[in-house]
């Protein structure tokens, strides 16, 4: 019935980073209205690009996890084929025959929920997402990924809002989320709604990692852009600051040597938002080690070369 695809080539997911006013938002799993959203690919589709950054991910549920003589198991791992080689027609035939054989079971549900993020198609993802959140409520990656999309359908609506700030390149709004500079304010404000459920789902991910990090299946870059992003998706700079201190702590980065570039860049974001932590506290010898931290990872960081010259004019202005 469905064709096995050879090619091995490696899946990229696309996602957004996005920011939030509020902790105290509740986890909804109300289903969100598409029927007044624009998703086209349009002039939006180029803003909204501005806002991602390629995180190197691995299939969290991955081949080991599926028994091809089990029938299910055997279907998940045609998914995971299909996503792999892009396989679109393939994928949502063999999704629409899993679900309606086995609509108990969350995994095709969450696979779902994957291919329509990797088409920025944010809100589809997001309710595929919460119909595996239904059947498996303690998931971390389901909890992760309701809060990646619901990052991502805010960044997809921002376009205006980059163009109206002059925000051109993907450094550039991450500077603008990271060290939370003027723009930060117009799109932390004008999109609370869902940066608050965003930050929700992210502390609840945190939260079951934490409970059992043995047995959550995790990828660690995964969890450490998650310390970062529950980080940036809050205004409380002691919560933020607390979040990127989990990720300078970690000490076992070089126990991955295969993730050495992504996992440098999750580090450099941390060392920058902490720095900015600091900056708002007035210690900025504090923020200065940041940078300092930040610089032996990369010298050539435009995020830390904007941390630096805000450090130099928060010390004039003090």
């Amino acid at each position: 019935m469905f064709s096995l695809l050879k090619s091995t080539k490696k899946l990229v997911l696309t996602v957004a980073l996005a920011s939030i006013m509020s902790t105290s938002a509740a986890v909804q799993a109300n289903y969100i209205d598409n029927s007044s959203e624009d998703y086209r690919m349009t002039s939006n589709y180029e803003a909204v690009k501005l806002g991602m950054t390629n995180i190197k991910t691995t299939l969290m549920l991955g081949f080991s996890e599926y028994d091809r003589k089990d029938e299910y198991g055997n279907l998940c791992l045609h998914m995971i084929e299909a996503l792999l080689n892009d396989d679109n027609m393939n994928f949502t035939n063999i999704v629409a025959y899993t679900i309606e054989k086995f609509p108990d079971r969350w995994q095709s549900y969450f696979w779902n929920g994957y291919y329509n993020e990797t088409k920025f198609r944010f809100v589809d993802a997001i309710n595929n997402y919460l119909e595996a959140l239904k059947i498996n409520p303690e998931s971390w990656v389901i909890n992760r990924n309701i809060g990646r999309a619901y990052m991502g359908k805010a960044i997809l609506s921002a376009g205006q809002v980059f163009r109206e700030k002059n925000i051109d390149s993907p450094e550039r709004f991450l500077t603008m989320l990271i060290l939370k500079d003027e723009s930060y304010e117009a799109f932390v404000n004008r999109f609370t709604y869902e940066s608050d459920i965003a930050h929700a789902y992210f502390t609840k991910a945190i939260s079951i990692y934490e409970t059992d990090p043995v047995n959550t299946q995790a990828n660690i870059e995964e969890v450490l852009d998650t310390y970062n992003k529950a980080a940036i998706t809050t205004k409380n700079t002691d919560e933020s600051l607390a979040y990127y201190n989990k990720v300078i702590s970690y000490e076992g980065r070089t126990a991955f040597p295969w993730l050495k570039d992504g996992l440098n860049k999750v580090y450099i974001e941390a060392y920058a938002g902490a720095g900015n932590c600091y900056i708002q506290y007035g210690q900025y010898d504090k923020a200065l080690l940041m940078y300092k931290q930040g610089r032996k990872l990369d010298k050539n960081s435009d995020l830390l070369k904007v941390l630096k010259r805000k450090i130099e004019l928060a010390r004039t202005k003090a």
